[in-house]
């Protein structure tokens, strides 16, 4: 008997960053485990991007061809693609997609399945998953979707983070870790470097995509190339973050992570999608908040830095309130909800 199909619908750059891309892998690679085969329609740069297997070998994917219609990698498009691979169901995560996009999946027979962070969107689907902790289905109750499924309890966490070892306290020798997204983050990156305080004595690294611009955080690196490192590699981020005694992160997939694990750390904020993580770190206290969304406030970094570096109580609560709301069952609860709706 043949595997089910299911096509994901993502991209994924250095202007959009990584963050769709990486939560449909997750999901998709859990699917395969259910026996499914996953499709991947997406536009990658650079290709493959983060679409490989556990084994490094690139998923099945299908670039978004931007002469292959009017309206490239949309809903008619996508309903093209699903035919010609024979998919079961379609799994959106897209911003782009709009409310006409869904209705053609769905109105070609086919089960739409939005992964949705924001529920501002009209989503004629059967299914949307929203995995940011603390959502609740009442941020859909104005839809008719079937279902909902939402909050830390469907939080999707990589495999290889699965692997790593849960943190039962402040890891005391670990390096200070850095990501603030897989889009072009260099410049706030730089920021954020140039505001840590100069006597902190653990390792810095820094972790970027390989799309985002390096050459300024090679110089960084340079100047102290004992202490400082940079890293490029989305293969290496489960080791550093092993290794990791305190992190500053962005408020996307990333931050769930490290939650998973348990590192104390600095959450940084600087776009409008994130307002719900604002609202996740103010309530369950599991890192220190810094808004830039008005503009990069080195005064208010360097606060939340020092009470990170010299608050010990405050670290370890931060690992226990972690730890408590990220269980890592997230990926593996969504896969058997789309298998049971959907394997028949």
């Amino acid at each position: 008997m043949n595997a089910k199909r299911v096509l994901f619908r993502a991209d994924g750059g250095a202007a959009l960053g990584l963050g769709h891309l990486m939560r449909c892998r997750t999901l998709a690679l859990e699917l395969r485990r259910q026996g499914w085969d996953p499709v991947f329609y997406s536009a990658v740069e650079p290709f493959p991007g983060p679409l490989v297997d556990e084994t490094g070998h690139p998923l099945t994917i299908v670039k978004v061809d931007p002469a292959m219609s009017e309206d490239p990698g949309q809903g008619a498009d996508t309903v093209k693609v699903a035919r010609e691979m024979q998919v079961e169901v379609i799994i959106v995560d897209h911003y782009g997609f709009r409310t006409e996009d869904f209705q053609k999946i769905m109105d070609a027979g086919l089960p739409a399945v939005c992964i949705d962070d924001l529920g501002n969107r009209d989503l004629p689907i059967d299914m949307v998953i929203n995995p940011n902790p603390l959502v609740t289905p009442a941020l859909y109750k104005w839809q008719a979707i079937p279902v909902s499924l939402t909050g830390e309890m469907y939080t999707m966490i990589r495999p290889e983070i699965l692997d790593v070892q849960r943190r039962a306290g402040f890891h005391e020798e670990g390096s200070l870790f850095i990501s603030l997204g897989g889009g072009d983050v260099a410049g706030l990156s730089l920021e954020v470097l140039h505001s840590i305080p100069y006597d902190i004595d653990r390792p810095i690294v820094v972790s970027i995509s390989e799309a985002c611009p390096r050459l300024l955080l090679e110089i960084w690196v340079a100047t102290d190339p004992s202490r400082r490192g940079l890293n490029v590699d989305h293969r290496n981020f489960p080791d550093l973050l092993s290794q990791a005694g305190l992190a500053i992160t962005g408020g996307g997939t990333t931050l769930w992570e490290l939650y998973y694990i348990g590192i104390p750390g600095v959450a940084v904020v600087w776009v409008g999608n994130q307002k719900h993580t604002t609202s996740v770190i103010r309530r369950k206290q599991t890192s220190l908040l810094v808004d830039f969304q008005a503009g990069f406030d080195a005064e208010a970094f360097r606060g939340a830095m020092m009470k990170l570096l010299t608050d010990p109580d405050l670290r370890d609560s931060m690992v226990r309130n972690q730890q408590a709301l990220i269980d890592g069952q997230g990926a593996r609860r969504v896969s058997e909800a789309i298998v049971k709706r959907y394997d028949r």
